[in-house]
């Protein structure tokens, strides 16, 4: 007979499944975990980008108050960056001036910051956020148990 199973081995498969399953899915969940940290990290890429755009034609556009304000560089950022938290302090806007090696940088707000948002310089756009693992074993992997995703783009004012 084919299918004749020893005594006491019956439960056998039961019980290598249960040994096995918690690492099975401890691991698709930290995969999961990585995929979401992955695409956070490109969405804050594009969001810098966006708002780094908006700035080369709008470069005086920053809203330093935090307003809702939809014509300014930060609530661009806020708005692509939508599916995790990004607040007007984790945005950082500079204007950098062209031809100078290193490029001298002037932060939004500062004084004579404005005279430096012209066209040919550069608009510099900083944002700087973090993400915390779901996973307790994806947690340990990183001393502060979170992520730091941050994400720079350069473009020249037009």
């Amino acid at each position: 007979m084919i299918r004749s199973f020893r005594t006491g081995e019956q439960g056998q498969a039961i019980v290598e499944f249960a040994f096995v399953l918690p690492l099975v899915l401890l691991l698709i969940v930290a995969v999961a975990d990585f995929g979401i940290a992955y695409q956070r990290s490109v969405q804050m890429a594009n969001a810098v980008r966006e708002g780094a755009r908006y700035g080369s034609v709008f470069p005086l556009r920053v809203d330093a108050s935090g307003n809702a304000d939809p014509e300014n560089m930060k609530y661009r950022v806020k708005r692509e960056a939508s599916s995790f938290p990004l607040g007007d302090a984790d945005i950082q806007v500079f204007y950098e001036q062209a031809n100078v090696n290193p490029p001298t940088s002037y932060a939004a707000g500062s004084a004579g910051a404005t005279t430096y948002a012209v066209t040919g310089n550069a608009v510099r756009i900083q944002a700087t956020t973090r993400y915390t693992p779901l996973t307790p074993f994806a947690a340990l992997l990183f001393p502060s148990g979170s992520v730091t995703l941050s994400g720079t783009a350069v473009m020249r004012i037009e």
